[in-house]
């Protein structure tokens, strides 16, 4: 009830008290915390005086002996109280420096053109050709082809991958001196999801999928978790209690509003890090795709702490997202024939969704401007070991 509530006062008496108790005093420290940039104000990323460190020192003292010895409020207004399944409950700041997650940054970079790699092998270099912009957006013919980015080979062992999500960027580059976006360039987008289906039902969504467009982002999809920490997928009391629908873990699902006509598993799951935390432990916002809970349990797959790997019984590397360690796209692939063993033994297959943009972007970009763009969309499936289906396109107007 709100009569045994926390008084914060009191709380912030006693955590003054232990700062003191700790060690800080003006002699150690008052000179140096009065001489701190305070240019940068309350946000994160800036030093910090050596009293600051005391009081996250006694803070998180006082959250561990609060959560020991008081119920957590389900909301500051019922007064009724809810279970503390852990700090990942509280909030994401509590557990800010994640101790299996040792990199500074990916070598994605997502406002900048991907790189070609081995993942990402195609390369796009009509941007002078047709020289009207319009024209250019209409034109279909020079579109990448889908499926050179759903499988792709590592040249290093000659092995077969699957791409179950990834995101993909073309651009047209700026003469030398110019600003990123001073004038008006040529840009083209790929987005890949991917999901699980039983083989029975493969021509049902097949024929559904074939009516729709995924611009809308009806379909189910993956969306980061940052109160998880990357050692704890998927086996931890922190995973099992957000393995669930409210956290965006819906398992086999038709979609909202059972949009989808039958049961799909999307394939992936994000492990999400926030570069705005305090503790500036890692350079920028970081995100990582992972294989599903049922996809890494069904195929017994193990992470070896290596950022975005996971590993077979054997030690084989069978799902990784490269970007983490070499320049390239953000994307989740698998062991082509790892794969097709699993689907087949659980009577599954793999299905496609694939979207992508042809637009201008950079210039003014006013409303006079704006030229329309070319939308693509496509599915396709795993038959057979072999990726079939297709993509299509249409000239958005401007005025549409």
């Amino acid at each position: 009830s709100r009569e045994n509530a926390i008084d914060g006062k009191e709380a912030r008496r006693w955590i003054i008290q232990r700062i003191i108790d700790l060690g800080w005093t003006v002699e150690r420290f008052g000179e140096f915390d009065r001489r701190i940039n305070y240019r940068n104000g309350r946000e994160t990323r800036k030093p910090e005086r050596i009293g600051k460190k005391y009081q996250w020192l006694a803070y998180h003292e006082l959250l561990a002996r609060l959560s020991d010895n008081f119920e957590l409020r389900y909301d500051s207004w019922s007064g009724q109280s809810t279970r503390n399944n852990g700090p990942w409950s509280l909030s994401r700041q509590i557990r800010d420096i994640d101790p299996s997650f040792l990199l500074r940054q990916s070598q994605n970079v997502p406002w900048e053109a991907d790189e070609k790699s081995w993942w990402f092998p195609t390369a796009y270099e009509l941007w002078d050709e047709p020289r009207n912009d319009v024209a250019w957006l209409q034109t279909t013919t020079d579109l990448p082809e889908f499926k050179d980015i759903l499988e792709v080979v590592l040249p290093a062992d000659g092995s077969q991958w699957l791409t179950l999500n990834g995101s993909y960027h073309w651009e047209q580059p700026a003469p030398p001196g110019e600003e990123h976006y001073e004038q008006k360039r040529r840009q083209i987008r790929y987005d890949v999801n991917s999901y699980l289906v039983k083989k029975a039902d493969a021509e049902k969504l097949g024929e559904w999928a074939s009516t729709q467009s995924w611009s809308g982002r009806s379909m189910p999809e993956s969306h980061a978790a940052y109160e998880i920490f990357l050692g704890e997928f998927f086996s931890s009391p922190a995973f099992e209690d957000q393995d669930t629908p409210f956290h965006s873990r819906a398992g086999w699902t038709r979609g909202h509003d059972d949009t989808v006509p039958i049961p799909i598993l999307v394939t992936d799951d994000q492990y999400g890090r926030d570069s705005g935390s305090f503790d500036c432990s890692i350079d920028s916002s970081i995100f990582i795709h992972l294989p599903c809970h049922y996809i890494a349990e069904g195929m017994n797959l193990e992470w070896k702490g290596i950022e975005g790997n996971w590993f077979d019984k054997e030690g084989g590397l069978v799902a990784t997202d490269p970007s983490l360690e070499s320049a390239g796209p953000k994307s989740l692939l698998i062991r082509k024939n790892s794969l097709i063993q699993f689907l087949d033994s659980k009577e599954l297959t793999l299905f496609w969704i694939v979207s992508g943009e042809k637009q201008m972007i950079g210039g003014s970009m006013s409303s006079g401007d704006y030229q329309g763009r070319l939308e693509t969309n496509g599915f396709y499936f795993l038959d057979e070991g072999t990726v079939t289906g297709s993509a299509n396109s249409r000239y958005a107007p401007p005025s549409s």
